[in-house]
């Protein structure tokens, strides 16, 4: 009777690839089935709309805002906070003007 000899590691690494696929395929399923919705938790909203009076116009269901006043103030806010003071810009200095090897005067 011929003895038939498998390679082991062959076959494990096959074993192993499959059972990567199906983790996979559910984890997919999964996150397909329970969608994330991110939404800010800030106090602020980025954008707040002002009527010309200063009454604020607050987004419906659906976030959007409805404006009946010809005028209105708009207020932005950064989601990574007010702005900071930066020291002024210095000027850089600029470069000296050196004669170019051709235009040495003519004798």
């Amino acid at each position: 009777m011929p003895k038939i000899y498998l390679n082991q590691k062959g076959i494990i690494i096959q074993v192993l690839v499959v059972i990567l696929l199906l983790v996979g395929i559910v984890a997919g399923f999964f996150l397909l089935k329970n969608p994330q919705i991110f939404k800010s938790k800030a106090s602020n909203p980025p954008i707040v709309v002002k009527n010309s009076d200063g009454t604020v116009n607050t987004p419906d269901a659906s976030g959007i805002v409805q404006i009946t006043d010809p005028t209105v103030k708009l207020e932005f806010t950064s989601p990574l906070g007010p702005a900071r003071a930066s020291a002024s810009p210095s000027p850089s200095p600029s470069p000296s003007p050196t004669p170019s090897p051709s235009a040495s005067p003519a004798r």
